[in-house]
């Protein structure tokens, strides 16, 4: 997992000489790009903190549902990998074209914004998207399914009715016997079709008794098939699904990047807020990210590597990084299947 952590400096040399010790320390850091956003009053800024926080859960939610999306049906794989993940941390570019520098709390509702269009998006195309999966699947039953879901038609031929006669079609399990049961005008002709769980049988009755006939039928628990004419192009269908599968998956990728770049934001955002209530505003930040398995694992590196380092005179109310400090200083960015 990774961390971003911000530190208070005095003047430009004062963070390059603070990269240099770092480096020398053995800590393998990346500078992060922070715009430094207007700000408003203490008050609002210890509220927006809270605010921030909260944002980046629901994005963190939103992403990992983009990420967990059902892809069983064709088995098709994201272009989305860890390696991927890993580079936009790593080498993150603040978008400033989506987000230019602004005060605060504008910063925070063009995230809520942003959020809310890619989960209005996300929503409508997977219903969209799920409509077309069940009309494909259910092709695929009626095709290939079991004996209960497949089309008669795709199991036997469609006969032609007698004057007076009519053949019925009922599935049975494989423990029941018809002969057991109390079934009138219905006449055992054979076993068109079985699997470990049931078996198919033709039966001939009296066509002018047929919904008596069922309703008995139906009353001890047996399934009547009966053959059921679709007007649907199903090549047209299987086509259609194929777009639309294809456009819903190369969306989710997008947006799964899309949502990862608004979490490092929203992050890196709440770090800023954090510095100046952790340090004032009189000072400057660095922000820096840090890869680690443990929260406790970088804090324990930075008060060894920070422990006699001088942030400078003007650097307010920061005496040693101590663990209270380290730990309001550091910000997590866990992400499911990026640890």
């Amino acid at each position: 997992m990774y961390f971003f952590i911000s530190l208070p400096v005095d003047s430009r040399a004062s963070a390059v000489n603070l990269l240099t010790h770092l480096k020398k320390q053995h800590l393998d850091v990346f500078k992060l790009n922070v715009p430094i956003n207007h700000w408003s009053s203490f008050g609002a800024m210890i509220e927006l903190t809270e605010q921030l926080d909260g944002l980046s859960r629901q994005v963190l939610d939103l992403f990992n549902k983009l990420l967990t999306v059902d892809r069983d049906l064709v088995k098709s794989p994201s272009f989305v990998k860890n390696v991927d993940l890993n580079n936009k941390i790593e080498r993150f570019v603040w978008p400033s074209e989506k987000y230019p520098r602004a005060a605060l709390g504008d910063m925070f509702e063009m995230f809520v914004d942003e959020l809310a269009l890619i989960r209005k998006n996300f929503e409508l195309r997977s219903a969209n998207y799920d409509r077309s999966k069940r009309k494909m699947v259910d092709i695929k039953k009626r095709k290939n399914g079991t004996l209960k879901e497949v089309d008669l038609a795709n199991i036997v031929d469609e006969d032609e009715d007698f004057e007076f006669l009519a053949y019925f079609y009922v599935l049975m399990d494989r423990n029941r016997r018809f002969e057991d049961e109390d079934i009138k005008d219905l006449i055992y002709v054979k076993e068109v079709a079985g699997d470990e769980e049931q078996h198919l049988v033709r039966f001939l009755g009296l066509k002018s008794k047929r919904e008596q006939i069922e309703k008995q039928l139906v009353e001890r628990k047996y399934t009547v098939k009966h053959f059921e004419h679709f007007d649907e192009d199903v090549d047209r269908i299987a086509i259609d699904f194929s777009v639309v599968e294809k456009g819903y998956f190369t969306f989710v990728d997008t947006y799964l990047l899309e949502s990862f770049d608004l979490l490092l934001c929203v992050k890196l955002t709440k770090l800023y807020v954090d510095s100046v209530l952790q340090y004032g505003l009189p000072n400057s930040y660095i922000f820096l990210g840090l890869k680690d398995k443990s929260m406790d694992g970088v804090v324990k590196k930075w008060i060894k590597a920070l422990k006699n380092f001088d942030f400078g005179n003007r650097v307010v109310d920061y005496k040693a990084f101590d663990e209270r400090v380290a730990y309001s200083s550091v910000e997590e960015v866990l992400v499911n299947g990026n640890e």
